[in-house]
């Protein structure tokens, strides 16, 4: 990948199992080449725990947006330089997809899944035609509404 910035903010959405190793890899690459310095995430256990301290890594400030009605055990309470008022998933997955100029996103699945938050988010961010990272679980992606360079 050439080095460009990416965007100014970023929001990213994983699956609650966690991320593969290669997609762990995807995304500290996609976070390295970004000058963004906002990273936004739902703060569930699994990818969005895990993205959460990359971006950390890399500097960024950490906004967390928590869901209002996921199982508090679901809830990882990542460390955060914001933690946004807690909504019902859909509406703090359209937030998530608002706020961003880039999604990344990192789902279990190859497909597009109905009743998954993951892939909601990526339809929310598609309408809003952000540019968007879909990082599958072999480390490949899909690259949506890219802005030219």
């Amino acid at each position: 990948m050439t080095q460009r910035p990416l965007a100014d903010i970023v929001s990213f959405t994983g699956t609650q199992d966690g991320m593969t190793s290669p997609q762990r890899w995807r995304v500290i690459s996609l976070l390295a080449e970004t000058n963004a310095r906002e990273f936004h995430h739902g703060d569930c256990v699994g990818a969005d725990e895990e993205a959460s301290g990359l971006a950390k890594a890399e500097h960024y400030k950490v906004h967390v947006h928590p869901a209002s009605d996921v199982a508090p055990r679901k809830r990882a309470h990542s460390y955060a330089d914001h933690v946004h008022e807690a909504k019902p998933a859909l509406k703090r997955n359209t937030d998530l997809a608002t706020v961003c100029t880039v999604l990344i996103a990192t789902p279990k699945e190859y497909e597009e899944v109905v009743r998954s938050g993951t892939w909601s988010t990526i339809r929310r961010a598609k309408k809003l035609k952000r540019e968007i990272y879909i990082v599958f679980p072999d480390g490949s992606y899909s690259h949506h509404n890219a802005r030219p360079l």
